[in-house]
């Protein structure tokens, strides 16, 4: 499908451009401050857009031109990144300018996520979305492979001026494919709304839906006690393992392989049916890993270990997508998809207290402690609701599914 072939294009050059200028700028910080607790104001400042923009981006979402809610979300990439290149080839660059520009990527992602998520629905359809969602999910981890690949190797070769210029570069050419995305405008059958009607009219949805709502429940503890963990890994292979740029960016890179090789397994598996069993099962999967991860000393175990995380987290992105898609009726799904933004972000703000903890304990007591008590959080839902007990096909409609 040519027109899925172009979104899926633009997500794995803007997920590229995104880790590499995550993980670049990141290093930057720490060769400037070497703080745990500045990393993580770091992304605490790319996750903050979320809970601020995500419910109204999700709106924006359903009523306006998808195709042109990515096309700026990728010119505003491209200006940011020119602006941060210039500031280190003039070696002006301090620490507030790189938390803005962590702030402005996190802004990006707030703003296509939900346009580019529900896109992905109006091109191919209920009947294949759990499939599309494994080869997009596929997109995304390339970037998290690539990324940190590229990445490192123009750190390592370049320095910093030459990885910044080809951060740029990747936005640029990002830009020039959202020019010929082709998403279907989406028909709307109700009146249109206020936006604070339209905002309350989803989390009234959000809090009829037990399946939804649970999801959304391991999704905030998930991102704020498991995957706040994965942004450490920078600075657990500098100052822990003692790793180069390059050999620190490949722990990210395995972790990535991880969730692509997943991803894929995924999206050629017929009958898929357990959404919520398999969501948790990844979800577990994932927290037991961080707290073997965090007290490991030996590399190649290191990598192994997030090889595993990234199989798990493959499992939880494509059955959170397809929960959230399949369970939520069509006039709703990008309020829906806009607040599972929403979540995603508020769990994400809980990188500035793991921050303090790796300042006051140390990173791996921090990210352990963390993803303990996601275990201990997250357990009980399990057999509580029924989200890992049915099965979707059991159900007759999504707005019926209480």
């Amino acid at each position: 499908m040519p027109k899925y072939r172009m979104i899926w294009y633009f997500g794995v050059l803007t997920e590229i451009g995104r880790q590499m200028e995550l993980l670049v700028l990141g290093w930057l910080l720490l060769e400037i401050t070497n703080s745990p607790l500045q990393f993580g104001v770091f992304f605490f400042a790319n996750n903050l857009p979320r809970p601020v923009f995500s419910i109204f981006t999700g709106l924006i979402a359903d009523r306006f031109d998808r195709n042109k809610i990515l096309w700026a979300g990728a010119l505003i990439n491209v200006i940011s990144g020119i602006v941060v290149f210039a500031l280190i080839y003039v070696e002006s660059i301090v620490p507030y300018h790189i938390f803005i520009a962590s702030w402005i990527n996190g802004s990006c992602r707030a703003i296509e996520d939900p346009a580019r998520r529900t896109g992905v629905l109006d091109i191919v359809g209920e009947r294949r979305i759990v499939n599309a969602l494994g080869i997009d999910n596929f997109s995304q981890v390339s970037g998290k492979i690539f990324g940190p690949l590229i990445g490192g190797a123009m750190l390592s070769w370049q320095g910093f001026k030459g990885a910044y210029i080809t951060i740029a570069v990747i936005h640029l050419v990002t830009l020039i494919i959202s020019t010929r995305i082709s998403i279907p405008k989406q028909v709307l059958t109700l009146t249109p709304e206020s936006v604070a009607k339209s905002v309350t009219s989803g989390m009234k949805y959000v809090f009829t839906n037990k399946m939804i709502l649970t999801m959304f429940y391991v999704t905030i503890l998930m991102n704020g006690l498991a995957f706040e963990a994965f942004n450490f890994i920078p600075e657990i292979g500098k100052n822990y393992l003692f790793l180069s740029p390059f050999l620190a960016f490949f722990l990210v890179s395995s972790h990535g392989t991880g969730q692509a090789i997943g991803a894929l397994l995924i999206s050629f598996t017929k009958n898929i049916n357990r959404y919520g069993l398999w969501f948790f099962i990844g979800s577990v999967s994932i927290l037991v890993v961080i707290i073997l991860f965090s007290w490991s000393k030996v590399y190649i175990l290191s990598i192994g270990l997030l090889f595993i995380s990234g199989l798990g987290l493959s499992l939880f992105a494509t059955m959170q997508s397809t929960i959230a898609m399949l369970y939520t009726p069509s006039d709703m799904r990008g309020r829906v998809m806009g607040l599972l933004s929403f979540c995603i972000g508020t769990g994400h703000l809980f990188a500035l207290v793991i921050g303090w903890l790796a300042e006051m304990l140390g990173t791996p007591s921090a990210l352990s402690l963390s993803a303990g008590i996601g275990l201990i959080l997250i357990i009980p839902s399990i057999f509580v609701s029924p989200l890992g007990k049915k099965n979707y096909h059991d159900q007759i409609k999504p707005n019926q599914i209480t």
